[in-house]
Parts: structure tokens; sequence; C-alpha cells
């Protein structure tokens, strides 16, 4: 610890010759954040999903090492942050990036970290309105290694002085995913997103929960104003590192996300609509993806320790055909439409939570049933307590 801050001290005074820049050793000590999130699935049998055992699992085992610094010697904060999941049986680094938020409207940051691309995956992963996310985020790029510039602009104050503001973000990527470590076939992702967002922020949570969840009412003031917010995103691949589908090798794809948001007293409105047009090669032509969703949860004031929970999405990989239609082996390439409903049980708002859902997939083109007659998804019910700090 000391010859850190020893470095830093020294650094700083050679960029601010004028002057000897305090701080207090305390300021160097990071940030530590996590969660833990084990669960119960029951699915019901089908003779063919090979994915319908019951069984306990951990969704996710993740721990957050985070800080930020801001010194006299230059303008704005350098930040870093470094996240990693457990969960897979093996450390896997997820987030590991340094920053400089120079000013509000401007800063950059590098390394690897979300590809600022749909809503779906820039969204925390710890504040989700349901236990499984949905099936169109795995349109979304998730993280990747890269450069990105990223700020918020305020446009005007609105009522009671609560802002219009524009986010925006773009960045170029390796275009591998997440843990590869060189850029394997020297070709660049560009990413980019705008949020307009009124009367507020609407953040990174799903769900609208009141201030006062797991505090005496009197230490805090519940006030969930009305705030909007809607944008789109925008990527492009030139040469597909992570396929989603057989066809995908040799194709470049541009996909665009739109998104809108609604909060008030508790309740929370949430959709997107995610659609990728992937470019034809010689003897097979382009295709199209598309993924759309629109949630809702109610966290009323009055039993704020509740949150009554609704989602609807429908997912295709590939539009060009029913891809099982003959091969029912090529199930993950069919089109289908999922609804969640649920209900969350807060003991301090994320931090310590109950869920329950019961998911309902239906197949939407090819082969449907197994030739004895089964669905080929069934049912799914799942139980998970998150707890974190």
């Amino acid at each position: 610890m000391f010859k850190r801050f020893a470095t830093v001290v020294l650094i700083s005074n050679l960029l601010c010759p004028s002057g000897v820049v305090a701080f207090d050793a305390a300021d160097l000590m990071p940030e530590i954040h996590g969660y833990i999130a084990p669960r119960l699935s029951v699915i019901a049998n089908t003779g063919f999903n090979p994915e319908d055992q019951d069984g306990f699992d951990v969704y996710a085992a993740r721990l957050r090492i985070l800080d930020e610094y801001a010194f006299t010697a230059v303008t704005g904060a350098i930040d870093y942050e470094l996240e990693i999941e457990f969960a897979g049986g093996s450390p896997t680094p997820f987030n590991m990036y340094v920053g400089w938020n120079i000013w509000p409207q401007f800063g950059f940051r590098m390394g690897q970290f979300k590809v600022p691309f749909g809503y779906a995956n820039l969204s925390s992963t710890s504040k989700q309105m349901f236990a499984d996310p949905v099936r169109s985020k795995s349109l979304t790029y998730a993280r990747d290694r890269g450069v990105q510039v990223h700020g918020i602009v305020e446009l005007v104050d609105l009522a009671d002085e609560r802002p219009l503001s524009l986010h925006y973000a773009a960045g170029v990527f390796n275009g591998e995913g997440i843990g590869v470590a060189r850029n394997l076939n020297e070709k660049f992702l560009y990413a980019g997103r705008l949020l307009l967002e009124a009367f507020g922020s609407v953040g990174d949570d799903e769900s609208d929960l009141d201030p006062c969840n797991g505090k005496w009412r009197e230490e805090c003031t519940s006030a969930r104003p009305l705030r909007l917010a809607a944008g789109g995103s925008v990527v492009y691949d030139p040469a597909i590192g992570k396929g989603l589908s057989p066809k995908d090798n040799g194709r470049d794809e541009t996909r665009y996300a739109i998104e809108a948001h609604m909060k008030i007293e508790g309740l929370a409105l949430n959709a997107e609509v995610i659609r990728g047009n992937v470019g034809g090669i010689a003897g097979s032509p382009s295709f199209a993806r598309l993924g759309y969703w629109a949630a809702v949860g109610y966290n009323p004031t009055w039993v704020n320790w509740l949150e009554p929970t609704l989602r609807y999405e429908f997912y295709d990989v590939d539009d060009s055909e029913a891809n099982a239609a003959r091969n029912a082996g090529l199930i993950d390439f069919q089109s289908r439409r999922l609804i969640t409903a649920g209900i969350n049980a807060y003991a301090f708002k994320h931090n310590a939570k109950l869920q329950i859902n019961y998911v309902l997939t239906d197949l939407q083109e090819g082969v449907k049933k197994s030739p004895e007659g089964k669905v080929l998804y069934g049912d799914k019910v799942i139980a998970q307590i998150q707890v974190g700090f």
C-alpha cells in the first residue's frame, strides 16, 4: 500500500510542480462489492430437451473491485474496475478496465467491459427484474476488449428542475468476445448508443424500487416521480467472431436496437427491439435476426417489499428458414415466444431478495413436438435467492 501511495504522489507532483498534491492514503482503498444468486430450477420433462433436468445451480457469484481517484493534478477522475465471475466453476474476469472521466460530458475507458449496445446488455445483472435475462441478450455482444468514449449532456431543466439529458457512448472493440486475449481476425467491432432521458435518470435497475425498502420510513423519503427514456444503438461487425447460427462464418453483420422506459411510483415499464442484418456470401443469401421484449413490474409504496412482474419476448436467431423443419437437432435456431410471470420479495432491495418465476416457452416454427406428441420445451419454474454487499 505504501509503495502505491508514494508512486501516485510522485507522479502527481511531477504533473503539478507548483504544489504538492495532498490526499489521505485511505483514499486509495478500493470499494469491494459482490453478490451470489443460487437457485432451484424445475423443468417439465419432454424426452427431447437435454436441458430439462431439475436441480440446483448458481446463476451468478461475482466480486467487484472498483474505485475512482480525483487528483488536483488532472481534470476529472480516474477510475478502474475488476469484476470476476465464479459461478462457472473457475474464476472468469468480466469487467477489467481503466477510465478517465474528464468532465461529466466526456470520458473514456479502455480494457474489457460491456459493449455499448442494447439495454438487455447494459442493465445491471444484479438488478434484474427476473431470474433469467431475456433471450435477446445473446444479440448484444456482451463484453469485449476495446476502448470507448462516453458522457452525459444535460440539455434543459424540466419539471422540478429535473433535467432532459442525452447519454452517449461509442467504442471500438476486437469483436472476439469475453476472455479472448487477442484480436484474432485483425478486424474491429464498432458500436454506439444514444439515450435521451426526461425528468431525471431511469438508471440501470430494471425495477423502480422504493428507496425506503429495508429502512425505517422516518429515515428516508420515498420519491419516485415520473421518468422517461428512449434511445437506440447500433453495432457493425465486419467478420462475425461470436457466431449464433451455423451459417455465420465469413459474414458481416449490422445490428440495431431501439429501447424505451418509463418509471413512476414503483411502476416500471421496459421494452426493446433488436434486429440484425447478416450479409450474404457466395452460395448463401443474407438473412436477419430479430428479438423483442416488453416487461412490467410494480413495487407499491404500501407494500414495498413485493413486486409482481410479467414479461413477453420473441426471439429468432435466423429468419431465413424454419431451421428445425427437417432436423430437430437445430432447435436452438428456431424462433420462440417466452412468457415469464414472477414475484419478487425484497428484504433490502437487490441486496437481499427472493425471485420466483414461471416461464412458458413456445416454439414458433419447424418441429414443435416430439414424435411422442410432447412439446419440445417444457414449462420452467425458478426459485432464486440473491444476497449482495
